[in-house]
């Protein structure tokens, strides 16, 4: 199993609210990246082999700020794989 990372994006948007609205704007969002690999070689197209990546937690407040957070994270963590990084 893939270890699971928490991602936490409220320290310059909302950290000067007080608790309780902050968990009115915040939620909490999985997703876990995933490649196709044709043979040893990442692939666009959909394929019978699927390399799993880490399961990512992110704390923001939207799935559109969600998803950019974690492309940025995988396409920093694995650069080699930039671009062919699908969410799950």
């Amino acid at each position: 199993m893939k270890k699971e990372v928490t991602i936490d994006d409220t320290k310059n948007r909302v950290r000067h609210l007080p608790y309780f609205l902050r968990k009115i704007f915040l939620k909490t969002y999985r997703n876990q990246g995933l490649m196709y690999m044709d043979g040893n070689n990442p692939s666009l197209l959909p394929s019978s082999t699927v390399k799993w990546l880490e399961e990512i937690i992110v704390i923001t407040t939207s799935q559109k700020r969600a998803n950019k957070i974690l492309f940025k994270y995988f396409n920093e963590t694995y650069p080699e794989y930039k671009n062919y990084v699908q969410l799950f």
